[in-house]
């Protein structure tokens, strides 16, 4: 889409007569803008979707267990992901290990 975007500004310019290409040019943006946030919202739904299975069935159950420890549901329930606070993720540093065993 990136490569396409000057050539539709050319073409819909080139479509409109010289008094109404500012208003072309505003509505080719908007209807931009509508599409990139439907697209979006389409995406993350389907990101949501299968966000908890897909990511349990590439995880054995230590490596399960070891997320669980470290934090908590958030990790398996991408609906309280977006719900926690930023207190509620543990920072790696010092204090916390965060990788995974292999094994």
């Amino acid at each position: 889409m990136g490569l396409a975007n000057p050539v539709l500004n050319v073409i819909s310019l080139n479509a409109v007569p010289r008094r109404l290409v500012s208003s072309a040019t505003s509505t080719l943006q908007f209807i931009r803008q509508v599409g990139g946030t439907l697209g979006l919202a389409v995406l993350g739904a389907i990101f949501a979707q299968n966000y908890k299975s897909n990511l349990v069935s590439a995880m054995t159950p230590a490596q399960q267990a070891q997320a669980r420890g470290i934090f908590g549901d958030t990790l398996f329930n991408p609906q309280q992901l977006s719900n926690s606070s930023r207190s509620a993720w543990p920072l790696p540093g010092p204090r916390t290990n965060c990788s995974f065993s292999a094994s």
